[in-house]
């Protein structure tokens, strides 16, 4: 590790640096520029709205994503939608909450489903709204698995920005700030590039408590169990889809008891790979009538160049067997979703 990096870690509170805010082609074309030197910078671990030149102290951002936002007394500033959510939490709970760094036994991810391509005339797609926010304004900052319960309400911290949206329109920020919130708790790694090599920092701040994002993911994996139950075939965290031969109503009235909102989607459906599907008909819940993800986009580009006649470029005939390998790869079942039979919560949290 440099010494100038270790002067950055050290220095932890980077508020006083200089902020650089620019358009998103020009932050683009810059973050490129740097990619490029042999110069540290910081990148968040996940997202890239904004970077750390950490040579000269200078953070640019992504002007585009940003909003002027203030609470409490403190002047307005630009700031992301993950900088309010932080301000707001501190606001909140200035004396922050560290939850203890031992808390491999209770890590679990997101659930998930796959039992290959499947062909449907008729499914039904389920996805609950802001599923993350939803739930953690059930829990508390101070949350302890599986008690849940706690002295700091993550409440509040979700009904301030409905307000802030309500009061000055700005919803589409409001909404981003309100769910980077779960992140802002698990979070505690930061990576530093130089173009030629990275390596990752464990930073541990004064709100972490990843059990909050653990406990959403129990409740999932709850869930996921119940979808499978009335006949779900695919499951991706929040996302349902269903044979219309299945008992899919009696979860769609699991998810009105329990008070999640969420949307709901009949029609054709086709699924090529996890992640990557399409369903076109109807809204039955809310006004979509249909949801097409961006690696089925890519997997009907890719289909082109597979199966087209017309390939002149060399490195295009080379691209065929690398599409054909990746879907073989694509095309194995994933299912990682935990029985939990000895572990219902159901029951607790739908009275939250």
């Amino acid at each position: 590790m440099t010494t100038e990096i270790s002067v950055f870690i050290k220095q932890e509170l980077i508020e006083f640096m200089d902020r650089v805010y620019l358009p998103f082609a020009q932050f683009k074309k810059t973050y490129k520029e740097f990619t490029k030197r042999n110069d540290w910078i910081r990148l968040a671990y996940r997202g890239l709205g904004s970077f750390y030149d950490v040579k000269n102290g200078i953070r640019y951002i992504n002007r585009d994503n940003c909003q002027l936002f203030a609470i409490g007394d403190n002047e307005p500033t630009l700031m992301l939608p993950g900088e309010a959510a932080r301000m707001v939490l501190l606001h909140y709970y200035p004396r922050g909450f560290t939850q203890s760094r031992k808390y491999n036994e209770t890590r679990i991810s997101a659930p998930h489903l796959f039992n290959g391509k499947q062909k449907l005339d008729s499914a039904i797609y389920i996805d609950i709204k802001s599923c993350y926010c939803q739930m953690y304004k059930k829990l508390w900052l101070d949350t302890q698995y599986p008690s849940l319960s706690g002295s700091m309400p993550l409440r509040q911290i979700a009904q301030f920005f409905d307000n802030y949206s309500n009061e000055t329109e700005q919803s589409k920020f409001a909404k981003r700030a309100r769910n980077a919130v779960t992140g802002l708790l698990y979070s505690s790694r930061i990576m530093f590039y130089n173009g030629n090599s990275h390596f990752i920092k464990r930073v541990y701040g004064s709100l972490f408590n990843p059990l909050v994002w653990y406990c959403i993911n129990y409740m999932l994996h709850e869930l996921a169990n119940e979808a499978i139950r009335h006949g779900a075939i695919y499951i991706a965290t929040d996302g349902y889809i269903f044979p219309s031969m299945s008992h899919w109503q009696l979860f769609s009235d699991l998810l009105d008891t329990l008070g999640l909102e969420f949307r709901c989607i009949t029609g054709k459906c086709r699924i090529v790979r996890f992640g990557g599907y399409t369903i076109r008909g109807y809204a039955i819940r809310d006004n979509e009538h249909s949801k097409t993800t961006n690696l089925y986009r890519k997997w009907l580009e890719e289909s082109i160049v597979l199966y087209s006649d017309d390939v002149r470029n060399p490195r295009e005939k080379m691209l065929p067997e690398t599409i054909r390998k990746r879907r073989r790869d694509w095309n194995k079942p994933l299912n990682n979703i935990v029985k939990l039979d000895n572990i219902d919560t159901i029951t607790k949290w739908s009275k939250l």
